[in-house]
């Protein structure tokens, strides 16, 4: 559910004696995050605190293996070069 405030919503949390935080209502609400929810932890290489839904950490982790953002299968590009040698041979062999 998005913020339509066009600013980020944020708080703070305080951790209690057993590691436990609390987000607050309007950040739950803008990431879109309902009791149940999975949410992963990890810091950046800068050192800061990432909390992240399954749908943005799975969103990452293509970007991540797609970085040029291309749409192309490489594999069906591999499929459809060897089918065209194939039928190259083929072609070849029925001269």
């Amino acid at each position: 559910m998005p913020h339509d405030h066009g600013e980020q919503p944020e708080g703070t949390v305080g951790v209690n004696g057993q590691g436990r935080v609390t987000l607050p209502k309007t950040v739950r609400e803008a990431a879109g995050i309902k009791p149940g929810d999975t949410l992963y932890v990890h810091t950046d290489k800068d050192g800061q605190l990432v909390l992240e839904t399954r749908q943005a950490r799975i969103r990452r982790i293509r970007e991540l293996a797609n970085p040029t953002g291309a749409t192309d299968s490489l594999v069906d590009e591999l499929i459809a070069d060897r089918r065209a040698e194939a039928a190259r041979e083929a072609d070849e062999d029925a001269a």
